[in-house]
């Protein structure tokens, strides 16, 4: 049978809003059926935190100590290797010590002479004592007699003067560490004249440079120094 084609649209009309009706339910239950969010739950954390500030610094030893020659002469041997950790008193170069002892053997010889004539002087100015009293002798012998030993007990102590340089001369052949420290690359090496006298005269034989402790420096500016003082005079922060 043939419907009027007014009742066909009729009828669509109302089987959409069925449906529509029908699959309602069906959404609802997929929404329902959907798993919950996930959620991250944390709990509030509480500690001590520090406040810092960076800055670039650069670092100084507190000794710093040429090593120089004190005394003229050849270098023999060098004990040590660069850069390497050094104790006070170890031996870092030794100078051919052969002019030295020369010198102090003349240096003792001379005082060996100037012992020997206060000796003979002294003799005489016991020998002369007996015969200034009984008028052997004038005033004048026996002033000579003492003045001579004056004389040679005063090149005794210009002997004893000399001997004691020498010796020192000698100790300054070998060359040892004053401090403890890093020591620095060698400048001349064994076999080369090394040259003693003043600073800027002196040949300049090494460096070392102590370790512990250390300083270090570095530039804080205006702001941050203020902040720092502030919190000093607060009793906040200990500036030493």
């Amino acid at each position: 049978m043939r419907m009027p084609s007014g009742a066909l649209l009729a009828a669509g009309m109302i089987a959409w809003p069925l449906a529509a009706c029908d699959d309602a339910p069906q959404a609802t239950a997929n929404a329902s059926a959907a798993a919950p969010p996930a959620v991250t739950v944390a709990k509030p954390l509480a500690q001590d935190i520090v406040e810092w500030d960076e800055y670039t610094g650069r670092f100084d030893a507190t000794q710093t100590v040429e090593i120089r020659a004190r005394v003229s002469g050849y270098l023999n041997e060098v004990r040590f290797k660069d850069g390497q950790q050094v104790r006070q008193g170890d031996v870092l170069f030794d100078i051919d010590p052969r002019p030295f002892e020369r010198a102090l053997e003349q240096a003792r010889a001379e005082l060996f002479a100037a012992t020997t004539k206060v000796e003979n002087a002294n003799l005489d100015v016991t020998r002369g004592q007996p015969l200034i009293e009984r008028k052997i002798i004038s005033d004048k012998s026996f002033d000579d007699r003492m003045s001579l030993l004056r004389d040679a007990q005063a090149a005794v102590k210009v002997a004893e003067a000399k001997v004691k340089s020498a010796e020192l001369d000698l100790s300054f052949s070998t060359i040892a560490a004053p401090i403890s420290g890093r020591i620095g690359r060698t400048l001349v090496t064994a076999g080369n004249w090394v040259s003693a006298g003043s600073v800027s005269g002196a040949t300049l034989l090494t460096t070392i440079v102590s370790q512990d402790p250390i300083y270090i420096y570095f530039d804080v500016n205006e702001n941050n120094y203020i902040k720092y003082k502030r919190l000093a005079e607060r009793g906040v922060l200990d500036l030493i």
